[in-house]
């Protein structure tokens, strides 16, 4: 079989060579936009606030601590905290298998993580610093790693922390997920009362929050998550709609009742009324991605993880994984008034800018 013999292929080239052309392609097929740090007015009346961004605390610190140099500094420390991520990841996940193959399974899935595949477009606007900050909150086991990196994760995006870690918590009530169960619910019970807190905060500055978005622009919000169809749905996983899939095959009839609610029901209804799209959906799924990669990777009784249980037979997997992040293009959609997706490559945009306004 042509997969099996190309994952033996890239399972027998040196483990630095493979990084080298995951991390290549990924690049190619990665959007970038720099549109400065979006925190100059937050950061200049910092601590009073001004908007609902006053209540990203970290870049808006990031940003004072940057003085003149606000751009380079904020650009490299959000790249630096992706790479992390990344990084972190991969780290985590080796910890829980040891078959070679799947190791480097999760170093593919780690390069067309969603998680950060989609921050790029907006590189500027703090979320950058989220996705490292939930894996150690989730996988690291010391508690002087994974609470400190709660309170940064707060500190970075409260709303999308809480709403992320509140969906896990629902999740990790079935048995399959039950590892999260106390992360999750600490994680979502803080998060909360922080939330809760800087609304109030907010309302006596008269500042209005982020709940406007679900009332003030369903004009707007509403039309554009419809008006690309099934490539709209698409953009929310991305290449990881196969583990959503895979996870969803595993695990049992109840648990793939609740897995469809906080992995697609749930943020799609939450998307659907906000204006930025697939970054919003990416942004409060963190923390149920997290925990479907590591179910789907980790090594269990009745299988050796996806290797030996989901795609058997040496070097399928790993070709599988490799073919579908080759082929499946890295698609983001924008808010309203951009417009256009921009998408991996930016080929891809070709299909809505020129292919589906003449069908």
């Amino acid at each position: 079989m042509a997969t099996t013999r190309l994952g033996n292929g890239l399972a027998a080239m040196p483990i630095g060579a493979f990084i080298a052309l995951v991390a290549a392609l990924a690049f190619l097929k990665s959007t970038f936009l720099w549109r400065g740090s979006y925190f100059y007015q937050e950061a200049e009346a910092f601590p009073a606030p001004v908007t609902h961004f006053s209540t990203n605390f970290l870049p808006i610190i990031i940003h004072r601590a940057a003085g003149d140099y606000v751009s380079l500094v904020f650009l490299s420390v959000s790249l630096l905290a992706l790479a992390a991520a990344v990084v972190s990841l991969v780290y985590f996940l080796w910890q829980q298998t040891d078959v070679s193959e799947t190791r480097r399974v999760a170093i593919v899935l780690a390069f067309s993580w969603p998680g950060v595949l989609v921050v790029l477009p907006w590189i500027g606007n703090g979320t950058a610093f989220l996705p490292i900050f939930m894996v150690l909150t989730l996988l690291a086991r010391p508690v002087w790693i994974w609470l400190p990196a709660l309170l940064l994760a707060i500190a970075t995006h409260p709303e999308h922390a809480f709403v992320g870690l509140a969906l896990l918590a629902l999740l990790a009530i079935r048995p399959e997920f039950k590892e999260f169960r106390t992360r999750a619910l600490v994680g979502a019970i803080v998060t909360g009362s922080v939330v809760l807190l800087t609304s109030l905060w907010l309302s006596t500055q008269g500042v209005s929050g982020r709940q406007n978005e679900f009332t003030g622009g369903i004009d707007f919000a509403l039309p554009f998550a419809f008006r690309n169809g099934i490539l709209g749905a698409y953009t929310w996983w991305g290449l990881w709609w196969l583990v959503v899939g895979f996870v969803l095959v595993i695990v049992g009839r109840r648990t793939r009742w609740v897995l469809l609610l906080v992995a697609i029901l749930l943020p799609a209804v939450m998307t659907a009324f906000t204006a930025d799209y697939t970054r919003v959906f990416v942004g409060i799924t963190l923390p149920v991605g997290i925990a479907l990669v590591t179910y789907l990777l980790k090594d269990r009784q009745d299988a050796r993880g996806i290797t030996e249980g989901v795609l058997p037979g040496p070097g399928l997997a790993l070709g599988f994984w490799f073919l579908a992040f080759l082929l499946l293009p890295n698609l983001i959609f924008m808010m309203p008034g951009d417009g256009v997706p921009t998408p991996g490559s930016y080929w891809v945009g070709l299909v809505e800018n020129y292919v589906l306004p003449r069908l």
